[in-house]
């Protein structure tokens, strides 16, 4: 990690910000959470086969997650993502060579589509800003682009392994 890195992307102190949405470093107490958020992700596709075999293959795939992560990304920070005190998701990214990098934005269900990814991406934009890094997006090779309300992924596209690439992201501005 960059050494401004720990206090150029501080978190979420930014009294615009509501207290509503919070971010914090991942403990050796959240194995369980992310195991279950892991589930919560991946069980759709799951969904059609008997349960044990599901369980099993989607525990196979959280296992082949983390290392892959740690292989990858040993310097990574894993952060918590908090609404009203309730976890809603996690956040992975690292700082490199100017860069902030997401690696895995994961909600559970009940948060998605209601704006949490958006602020979560959307302040990890502004402090990269601060810290005159840019901000890129780590996708699966596949995803050409993808546009929405709140941020265009461009295809300016930098391989970074085998089945991932890189994208620059710019966020539009957000009605409020």
């Amino acid at each position: 990690m960059d050494a401004f890195a720990a206090d150029a992307l501080p978190w979420l102190a930014d009294d615009a910000r509501p207290a509503a949405l919070w971010r914090r470093p991942v403990t050796r107490y959240d194995a369980d959470l992310l195991t279950a958020l892991f589930t919560d992700w991946r069980s759709q596709d799951f969904a059609a086969l008997p349960i044990s075999l599901g369980s099993a293959l989607i525990d196979m795939q959280f296992q082949a997650h983390q290392h892959d992560r740690l292989e990858r990304w040993p310097d990574a920070a894993d952060e918590i993502i908090e609404v009203y005190g309730v976890p809603a998701g996690r956040v992975t990214t690292v700082v490199r060579e100017r860069t902030l990098r997401i690696i895995d934005l994961m909600l559970f269900n009940g948060f998605r589509a209601q704006g949490v990814g958006r602020e979560t991406v959307q302040v990890l934009f502004e402090q990269a800003e601060r810290a005159g890094l840019r901000l890129v997006a780590t996708v699966p090779a596949n995803v050409l682009e993808v546009e929405s309300q709140w941020v265009r992924w461009v295809t300016n596209r930098s391989p970074v392994g085998d089945l991932d690439v890189e994208i620059e992201l710019r966020l539009e501005p957000l009605e409020r």
